[in-house]
């Protein structure tokens, strides 16, 4: 599955094509882990990719499944909320940035938005990309949308 094409039942509470889903955010991770992270995320079959379709405020969720340090051989989650009618390139952008919270965990540290992770998305966005920080003005631009 090369593009996200997203197809949602009659009452569009859940997702037709759930796996093709995963499989899509399976694949961009792997194509991002080799070009952003030189692999030093988890691969892909030890990571759990979860598209969800209910009203939550947040567009995506990174974290690791065990509590306490977390090491590559920890099972990781990145789950993207795909109740929000976005772009495929945006979606992209909201992974890349679970994929910086996943890095961080990677490298021994809890995660979050400060230095370590701007450092890592403006190194990124020098390739074109518009990670943020921080979605909660996305998806007010997102309410306007629709």
């Amino acid at each position: 599955m090369n593009n996200l094409e997203l197809k949602y039942t009659e009452d569009h509470k859940s997702l037709v094509n759930y796996f093709d889903v995963v499989e899509w955010m399976r694949h961009t991770y792997t194509i991002f882990n080799s070009l952003y992270f030189d692999n030093l995320l988890p691969p892909d079959n030890r990571m759990i990719f979860e598209p969800i379709i209910k009203s939550v405020n947040y567009l995506g969720k990174a974290y690791n499944c065990n509590s306490g340090f977390v090491s590559v051989k920890d099972p990781m989650k990145i789950r993207l909320n795909f109740n929000y009618d976005i772009v495929e390139l945006e979606w992209k952008n909201v992974l890349l940035h679970e994929m910086i919270h996943i890095w961080e965990y990677t490298l021994g540290y809890k995660g979050g938005h400060g230095k370590l992770f701007k450092h890592k998305m403006k190194e990124i966005n020098k390739y074109g990309w518009g990670i943020t920080c921080c979605y909660k003005n996305i998806l007010e631009e997102v309410k306007t949308w629709r």
